[in-house]
């Protein structure tokens, strides 16, 4: 009889840990906020309008984009990937 070739067949030992990419935040350690959180609001509840699906990278992008253009900023951590 042939062994299933589904993951029950893979030894435990031979899987590797995922270890997270080198330059990614671990555990929410940077997170970029809004200066100014009105003006952040309104972008977002533009976008909610403009957008049929809110939660999306599409709204997010227009969103923040819209923010920077109004002239808001971001504060917190850098959370750019470091390239070496």
């Amino acid at each position: 009889m042939r062994a299933s070739r589904g993951m029950g067949c893979i030894r435990p030992e031979l899987i590797k840990s995922r270890a997270p990419a080198p330059g990614y935040a671990k555990g929410g350690e940077t997170k970029s906020t809004p200066k100014n959180a009105s003006l952040w609001s309104q972008a977002k509840s533009e976008a909610k309008s403009k957008f049929d699906v809110y939660p999306s990278a599409y709204a997010n992008a227009w969103a923040a984009k819209e923010y920077k253009k109004r002239g808001g900023s971001w504060g917190g951590a850098d959370n750019r990937v470091k390239r070496g």
